[in-house]
This record gives structure tokens, C-alpha cells and sequence, in this order.
């Protein structure tokens, strides 16, 4: 068995590094291709196994509109060992089932994001206006049912 080559070794991180300092500066700067294909050399040609640089992926493929590429990553990072990744991954997921007016499935994620990493403020915030509108829209349907009511009822008594 070979014994490992520090000089190699301490290259691969160097590249790493360099590859993530690309990545984030290309994403900052609105390319999110660029910082995509950075993070996804990382992944799978340089073999990483790192949770933030898939979250990164995932939000590069999400800014670029591939929605089923970025929700695989979501879900997949959902079961992070990292909380606070857990916790965005759920966020964004609760994010994306809103804008498909999936509300009580979005509520789902914002609430498992919130016992992921109880300090995600988005999240929180997010929960907490998901769940006023959901109780507004109740009340209002409640209202409408017992006006219907009140017509039929009126209607009754004028046969």
C-alpha cells in the first residue's frame, strides 16, 4: 500500500479551496452556471462529501430555474446531519410548495425547519405568515358558508 503523498494531498485542497472561492464569487455575482458546474466538479470530480457545497448546488440550480434539480437536492439535504443545512433545505422546500399554493405542505417544511435550527428567523417568519393567512382564509370561507346559509335560508321563507 502506497503511503499517501502530503504534496499531493495539500494540492487537492488548495484546488478545492480555490474551486469553492470561484464558486461563491461567480453565485455573488449572479452566475449561477459557472458557480453550478464549480460545485458539481467539487461533488463528483474532485469526490467531496460536503453538505454545504450541495445546499450551494442546489440554490446555483434553483436561481437558474432547474426547480426538479434544485428540489432533489432540498430533499436530500433534509436528512443533513448538519441542522442548520436541514433546516434551509426545509425552508426552501416549504418556499417552493408555496409557490405551487401547497400551503399546508409548505407550512410542513417551514415547521420542520424550524425544529431543524429553532433560530432560522426566515423560517419563523415564513411559518408565521403562512399560518395567518391559512387562518385568514378560513374565516373567510367560514364567513361565506354562513352568509350562503343565511340566503338559502331567507330564500326558504319567501317560497
Amino acid at each position: 500500500m502506497a503511503a499517501a503523498n502530503p504534496i499531493n494531498d495539500f494540492n487537492k485542497i488548495a484546488k478545492a479551496n480555490a474551486l469553492k472561492k470561484e464558486a461563491k464569487e461567480a453565485y455573488n455575482q449572479g452566475d449561477f452556471e459557472i458557480a453550478a458546474n464549480k460545485w458539481q466538479y467539487l461533488l463528483d470530480s474532485m469526490q467531496m462529501d460536503d453538505d454545504k457545497i450541495r445546499l450551494n448546488l442546489a440554490n446555483a440550480k434553483f436561481n437558474l430555474g432547474n426547480q426538479e434539480a434544485a428540489i432533489q437536492g432540498y430533499n436530500q439535504l433534509t436528512h443533513s446531519k448538519d441542522r442548520s443545512i436541514s433546516s434551509v433545505a426545509h425552508q426552501q422546500l416549504g418556499i417552493n410548495t408555496h409557490k405551487e399554493k401547497q400551503y399546508e405542505k409548505a407550512l410542513d417544511h417551514f415547521k420542520k425547519s424550524l425544529k431543524a435550527d429553532p433560530t432560522n428567523e426566515a423560517s419563523r417568519y415564513n411559518y408565521e405568515l403562512l399560518k395567518k393567512l391559512l387562518k385568514d382564509q378560513e374565516e373567510e370561507q367560514d364567513k361565506d358558508d354562513q352568509n350562503d346559509q343565511d340566503q338559502d335560508q331567507d330564500q326558504d321563507q319567501n317560497d
